[in-house]
């Protein structure tokens, strides 16, 4: 019984320092994204905070690893209950999202692309330098001007100069974009990209889906296995305590 008692003890401290150490990332992961990159990501609007959304999943992660090795470490049936009641509430709300996520595709990429326009109209405009070189970094890595096409860039602060930005262009030229939107389609596609990121977008997501689902399985994995062992752990203790 012991035995039993100790290795459970230790697997299940081991999988809340996983879990530990994933809630410190995805805090170190919010704050650089807070500090650092928050102009960058502001094309997703007040709808979706990236960056506040990975600080609460480090702290709520953070904190119930803590409870957890310390209800493993400290052999408290008390604590190790709370714990797996906590994490079986977590692992079903993940698992609630996940499938609303994956039946509601459609409306999100619909949002994602009102999120896109929205930043194209914001591109060069004063306080939003993050979004303007994140469109230039996005068009230039995938060879692609705009949301559907280059067009899309008429309804932006650019028409003025009938222009697309430079990084529409197939060579790195300072003004190559200029009077773009004058041309024919045929013209404008001897010196630009015309075609829309949205499908290269979609095509890069749809390459890591792979590396994502992965990572899934496998964080869903440990929580399964988590709870498993916390629950055994809790049953051997309270049995322990009842012998003693």
């Amino acid at each position: 019984m012991r035995l039993k008692m100790v290795c459970l003890k230790y697997f299940t401290f081991l999988l809340n320092l996983i879990f530990l150490v994933v809630g410190l990332l995805l805090l170190a992961s919010g704050t650089v994204l807070q500090v650092v990159y928050t102009n960058y990501l502001s094309y997703l609007g007040e709808e979706l905070n990236l960056p506040l959304v990975l600080l609460l999943s480090g702290i709520v992660i953070s904190i119930l690893a803590w409870l957890g090795c310390w209800g493993s470490f400290r052999e408290e049936p008390t604590i190790t209950c709370v714990y797996t009641g906590l994490l079986t509430v977590i692992f079903s709300l993940e698992v609630v999202i996940g499938l609303v996520a994956y039946h509601a595709k459609e409306s999100l990429k619909s949002w994602f692309e009102e999120r896109l326009i929205v930043g194209m109209e914001n591109f060069q405009k004063s306080g939003f330098g993050g979004v303007t070189e994140t469109w230039n970094v996005v068009q230039h890595e995938l060879r692609c001007c705009g949301v559907q096409d280059y067009r899309d860039w008429e309804n932006t602060v650019l028409l003025q100069r009938a222009s697309v930005p430079d990084s529409c262009c197939l060579s790195d030229v300072v003004g190559c974009g200029t009077g773009i939107l004058n041309l024919s389609p045929d013209q404008a596609s001897a010196r630009i990209h015309t075609i829309g990121c949205i499908s290269p977008l979609y095509r890069m997501f749809e390459e890591n889906n792979m590396y994502m689902f992965t990572l899934i399985t496998i964080l869903f994995s440990i929580q399964i296995f988590a709870i498993i062992f916390a629950i055994c752990f809790g049953n051997t203790v309270k049995k322990g305590m009842e012998h003693v």
